[in-house]
């Protein structure tokens, strides 16, 4: 059986709860092991060194600090938390550190913690790049983000490589760690979500052509194929999103595996992320250096050059999501002037745009279609894929087949 990778979790206990339930769902949901004190037991070891054993035994650390120095054990100087950092330091674990946004005006930073968080920022070898965090959904975000690059440069086995070594190789890797899951939070009730395997439970959509009477029904690899600027229209929760990382995670995938060097190279950017960046940034940036940036700092900066050559050589997947969710007009009338002048410059770049049809205004030079809702073929597909996946990822032992056919055929 194939070793998971062991992640272990340090932060004061009581007042960071959330964060630590949150951030061992989203070590679960990458199917990785969270290892956190409190799930030991009783044990009889000091608790310094039962955590200093935990560290020594996982593969990477996570550090999530707030205001709190934390508890000193007997005949020690320094709290658990500060015991287990420095003994990640010393084995020389990947470390990742996320503190908490100072928005507790009641509760003052205790002298001693802000020693300590004072050390691990000026922790030169430590791999973070964040500012503080302000909620726990933004802390799963980053945890999930950083985690699968992180595991990408460092763990990833070569499944799919047939290239040489390179950063391109490391990026596609990153990719493909990244959306090969689909979250199916809330449905199950588990410690820590739920989730399954993309290209075990993803169906792919049927499309027509907007605005035409030409009834003809096309698939993805039809459209991508034929055309290179295309947007995909969708009423709400018909999987918009999700083709968009299966067409990313498809792709890397593909680039590792030829050995053609055009094969293009995938890149997913939520559009709603530019607006939030114009909002915070002193100057005005434009579309396409969002486009780098943001795939640069939510995987790894080193990737930068390899995404701009792909852009710039025009052998890039560009899949831009959710048009309609920038509910600002003038903003969204900016961003498809800024995308018609992206297909003039670079013509042979392919793009893929989607937008609810509320949401959308006609883009200069694209081709429109819109998803069709599931037929019936469909439908019996997804219950059968969704049935034995299920009961394999929750080994349920139950007869897959049997249920699957009872229920098409009821």
């Amino acid at each position: 059986m194939k070793k998971k990778l062991k992640i272990f979790i340090s932060s004061t206990i009581k007042d960071l709860a959330d964060e630590r339930e949150i951030v061992a769902r989203a070590i679960s949901d990458l199917h990785f092991e969270a290892i956190r004190a409190e799930t030991l037991g009783s044990r009889p070891e000091t608790p310094a060194e039962i955590c200093k054993t935990m560290v020594q035994e996982s593969d990477i650390f996570i550090g999530i600090y707030g205001n709190r120095y934390g508890y000193i054990p007997e005949n020690e100087v320094q709290s658990i938390t500060e015991i287990e950092f420095d003994e990640a330091r010393r084995m020389g674990k990947d470390i990742l550190i996320y503190i908490k946004g100072n928005h507790w005006p009641e509760v003052e930073p205790e002298q001693k913690q802000k020693e300590f968080l004072n050390q691990t920022e000026d922790f030169v070898a430590g791999y973070f790049r964040r500012p503080h965090f302000q909620n726990i959904i933004q802390l799963e975000e980053w945890i999930k983000e950083d985690i699968a690059s992180l595991v990408s440069s460092r763990f990833v086995t070569k499944k799919y490589v047939q290239k040489e070594d390179t950063i391109l190789r490391q990026y596609c890797e990153y990719i493909i760690q990244f959306y090969k899951h689909i979250s199916f939070s809330g449905l199950v009730q588990t410690s820590s979500g739920f989730n399954l395997p993309i290209d075990e439970i993803f169906i792919s959509p049927l499309f027509k052509e907007s605005n035409t009477s030409n009834d003809y029904v096309l698939d993805i690899d039809e459209i991508i194929n034929k055309n290179r600027h295309i947007v995909i229209l969708g009423s709400p929760g018909i999987g918009k999103t999700i083709l968009l990382k299966f067409l990313a995670y498809e792709a890397a995938i593909k680039n590792l595996q030829s050995k053609e060097s055009t094969t293009p190279v995938p890149i997913l950017v939520p559009l709603a992320s530019y607006v939030s960046q114009l909002e915070t940034e002193d100057k005005m940036i434009s579309l396409l250096e969002h486009i780098s940036k943001f795939t640069a700092e939510r995987s790894q900066p080193e990737f930068l050059p390899t995404i701009h050559e792909a852009i710039e050589s025009q052998n890039a997947l560009i899949l831009l999501d959710g048009l309609d969710e920038i509910y600002n007009q003038e903003k969204r009338e900016n961003i498809r002037n800024q995308i018609e002048t992206l297909c003039i410059k670079y013509p042979k770049l392919q793009i893929v745009l989607t937008s609810r049809v509320s949401g959308f205004d006609e883009i200069k030079g694209f081709s429109v279609f819109e998803i069709l809702p599931w037929d019936q073929n469909q439908i019996d597909q997804f219950i059968k894929q969704w049935f034995i996946t299920f009961n394999d990822q929750l080994s349920l032992g139950a007869n897959s087949e049997k249920q699957t056919f009872e229920l098409v055929n009821t």
